[in-house]
């Protein structure tokens, strides 16, 4: 099977295209604003790169960019316009072709073989070719490295010897001339082009000589000066912007020259809309009202491929009875929230999962305050000992979320404490050995258009800090049946599979989900070929090297 073309799908319909929602997804969530013109600029970007645009960064980095960190929108957000990758999610949460210019899949779903664009080169003028894809996957594939996404290339042949220590390269993935890449895996993996094809690629001539367990802790990472993206890192000025610059060397003309990542708060991007100082914002739904009365302003929205949740670390023993759990979701007026908090334009969730993927029978836990007393009566639960939600602050209807939480939380008898932390403090609770350190966070985002994706913030493997499973929920009946899911080509087998993982993991409560929502863009009307993307930290910017100043 060969895709190409403007658009590689994912090869299934999982998604179900749903009602407009206005909100906010609680995740990283970046804007971008600020329209300057610059007559001094010169064509050096290949194309008509005349203007500067300041980009609202909700989070503020560590700084720690590229495929090795923890995606975390102040860091990862940047990433996505400095590293590129053989394919990434576009505005229909579809694989949409990057470095790869098309890819084919055997017949048996187990071999990978990808054709890169002809003539791709490094901000340095360095060729890029795929030794350098060959690197970055046996890199980012080797535990050593620290990534959290190592356990997403689990498929790939011989990634068990980069697990043991006893080779650096994984014989499923080979380079066989410069502009083709394959991966093979030990078995059909239905899944794994949308686990790690998006992987962020980093050049081997600038890293390849680093020991594998000191790369991460080189300063690359914090000031990568050599990118494979639609844009260059200039600077990082702390707490105040990250600077790119456009990448000459792009394999397409980057229209804007300058870019710079702000840290501001929602609200103070919101009101400068308004005021013309900004050019594009992601808003709040409770503010859709006032900026549609804005003059030269345009809204726009995106599907959310994610969601908003709370993890819940069950490695204390007082969160891993399901009743527990099962109790929180009774407890929050999750449908409350989003009629009041998101103005009516969300979806309460009742999986991870998306589209065809989610049975149709599962418990929709109803606001039920009484049964969530009695349930957590059942558990044994202390309500005595608080309970610590973190949570990184600056987006209104995430800390308004917070808010209600806690409050119908603690009227059932679950003594919650807001703690809104830095991104980094919250990142560090999480990952900490101690499983005291970190109780529960509210976040979201991610892209689970594909049901594969589902894996790694559910899996046993994927417990934090070796993956993306922020809540270390393990449940072997349910990797039994995802991993079942993921190795078979019938479409039809594989979405029942998925159903009946959605049926599990509805009932075992791997996290408390609580909603989705659609994501609210505005703009000023001299900004154009902004095509907004849903998943924040992601997809958001994905088509930057297109945009440009109306003149």
């Amino acid at each position: 099977m060969r895709f190409d073309g403007k658009e590689l799908s994912v090869m299934r319909k999982f998604v179900r295209r749903s009602a407009p929602l206005a909100g906010i997804v609680a995740t990283v969530v970046l804007v971008a604003a600020g329209c300057v013109s610059d007559p001094t600029s010169s064509d050096d970007s290949g194309g008509d790169a005349t203007s500067a645009l300041n980009v609202y960064l909700y989070q503020k980095p560590t700084p720690n960019f590229g495929p090795l960190a923890q995606v975390a929108g102040g860091d990862y957000v940047p990433s996505t316009l400095i590293f590129d990758s053989l394919v990434a999610w576009d505005a229909d949460n579809k694989l949409a072709p990057r470095l790869a210019e098309d890819f084919s899949i055997s017949d048996d779903g187990k071999t990978f073989t990808f054709t890169l664009r002809e003539g791709l080169e490094w901000s340095d003028g360095e060729p890029l070719t795929s030794r350098d894809i060959l690197f970055t996957f046996n890199l980012v594939a080797n535990p050593a490295a620290g990534a959290s996404v190592a356990p997403n290339f689990a498929a790939v042949e011989g990634v068990d010897a980069l697990a043991s220590g006893s080779s650096e390269v994984a014989s499923g993935f080979s380079a066989p001339d410069d502009r083709t890449f394959v991966v093979t895996a030990s078995e059909p993996s239905m899944g794994l082009l949308s686990l790690i094809g998006t992987t962020l690629i980093i050049p081997e001539h600038v890293l390849g000589d680093i020991p594998v367990e000191q790369v991460a802790d080189d300063g690359y990472f914090s000031s990568p000066t050599v990118s494979s993206g639609p844009y260059e890192y200039v600077s990082y000025e702390t707490d105040q912007y990250v600077e790119l610059t456009a990448n000459p060397h792009y394999y397409e003309d980057v229209s804007v020259d300058t870019l710079y990542l702000r840290t501001l708060t929602q609200d103070v991007a919101t009101a400068q809309l308004g005021s013309g100082e900004i050019d594009l914002v992601q808003i709040s739904s409770t503010d859709l009202a006032s900026v549609e009365r804005m003059e030269n302003v345009a809204v726009t929205s995106a599907e959310d491929p994610g969601f908003t949740r709370l993890a819940v670390n069950v490695e204390q023993p007082r969160f891993q009875d399901p009743r527990v759990r099962q109790a929180m979701l009774y407890a929050i007026d999750r449908q409350g929230i989003v009629d009041t908090v998101l103005g009516g334009h969300g979806t309460v969730v009742n999986s991870p999962f998306k589209g065809e993927a989610v049975a149709d029978d599962l418990n929709p836990y109803p606001y039920d305050p009484d049964l969530a007393r009695q349930l957590l009566q059942e558990a044994g639960w202390d309500s005595s000992r608080p309970v610590t939600l973190s949570y990184a602050p600056g987006t209104r209807d995430r800390d308004t979320t917070a808010t209600i939480v806690q409050e119908n939380l603690s009227a059932v008898g679950i003594d919650v404490r807001l703690s809104p932390v830095p991104p980094a403090e919250n990142l560090a609770r999480i990952q900490s050995a101690d499983p005291d350190d970190f109780d529960m966070t509210l976040y979201g985002g991610g892209n689970y258009s594909d049901p594969a994706n589902v894996i790694p913030i559910v899996s046993c493997a994927t417990k934090q800090p070796a993956g993306a499973n922020n809540g270390r929920f393990c449940s072997e009946e349910l990797d039994a049946v995802m991993a079942e899911a993921n190795r078979l080509e019938d479409e039809s087998g594989r979405t029942a599979l998925y159903q009946e993982a959605s049926r599990i993991e509805n009932e075992q409560v791997s996290q408390i989900w609580l909603y989705e929502t659609e994501i609210l863009w505005a703009h000023n009307t001299r900004f154009e070929g902004f095509v907004p993307g849903g998943d924040l930290s992601r997809s958001s910017m994905w088509n930057a090297a297109q945009w440009r100043m109306a003149d």
